[in-house]
């Protein structure tokens, strides 16, 4: 019975793992291999009194032109009919604990996404590079 006991807390703990440090971008709702979900910000009184309305996501820095991987971390952080509002950094300690952000965190931001699924709008910005839409970027 004790050895059961310890296979399943073993079985538990390798499926925890392997669902927060998984291989697959899709192996879970708060992480990929190049981005997870640390924060979000909102509660009660927030915009469309929704919890979590801004979610921060930290990205591989080595990853942050892929334009790909800021899709799938919005599909999986942001459903379609939410209000939401994703900010992505790539060096964590710009990340704000709370809204509204500083200044510098602000400076710091590589791509924003937002959604309004009552007007069916969003729209995807990233501080852009050489070579870039300058139609989506933000300065």
């Amino acid at each position: 019975m004790r050895m059961l006991k310890w296979a399943l807390i073993g079985l538990v703990a390798l499926a925890f793992l392997g669902t927060f440090f998984g291989g697959s971008r899709h192996s879970g709702a708060t992480a990929g291999t190049d981005w997870k979900l640390v924060g979000t910000a909102g509660g009660k009184g927030a915009p469309f009194g929704r919890y979590g309305y801004f979610r921060f996501v930290l990205v591989n820095p080595h990853h942050s032109r892929d334009r790909q991987m800021y899709d799938d971390a919005i599909e999986e952080v942001c459903h379609s009919d939410e209000y939401c509002t994703v900010i992505f950094w790539s060096q964590k300690h710009f990340i704000p604990a709370t809204m509204p952000m500083s200044e510098a965190q602000a400076d710091h931001e590589v791509a924003s996404y937002w959604n309004n699924p009552s007007s069916g709008a969003s729209e995807f910005l990233w501080k852009c590079a050489k070579g870039d839409d300058p139609n989506a970027c933000f300065p």
